[in-house]
């Protein structure tokens, strides 16, 4: 998906809305999604995440935190990849998204179910 803004008279910029880039480190895959998560990007966020989790890793990172904005199915989808996750034998893990992304996860209390880590934490724990 990508937003289209007009720069000066005659000229176009392109701004993606959306990049999502999986990688793999031993035995965890990562996912890195960045930009707006919400019902008009969350298919494509999911296709993803059904790869990676298909691949039947030990862990899958879920990197969120250059989420600009999200709404209640981006909450829906983590739940949702913690539940399959949970019957796949996968660890899962979310660096979660600050600001004001950060806050629809904090209403719906996603923490109590699914593990936040920092990428502090994650160094430190090698």
């Amino acid at each position: 998906m990508e937003l289209i803004n007009t720069v000066g008279p005659g000229k176009m910029a392109v701004q993606p809305l959306l990049s999502v880039n999986t990688t793999s480190q031993g035995t965890t895959q990562i996912v890195v999604v960045a930009g707006e998560l919400d019902v008009a990007s969350i298919d494509q966020v999911g296709a993803v995440i059904d790869r990676a989790l298909s691949a039947e890793p030990e862990t899958l990172l879920l990197d969120l935190s250059q989420i600009g904005f999200c709404d209640s199915s981006g909450v829906h989808l983590v739940l949702r990849t913690h539940r399959r996750a949970q019957g796949g034998r996968t660890r899962l893990r979310v660096i979660p998204p600050t600001g004001t992304a950060r806050r629809v996860f904090d209403i719906c209390c996603v923490e109590d179910y699914v593990t936040f880590v920092t990428a502090d934490e994650l160094r430190a724990a090698g």
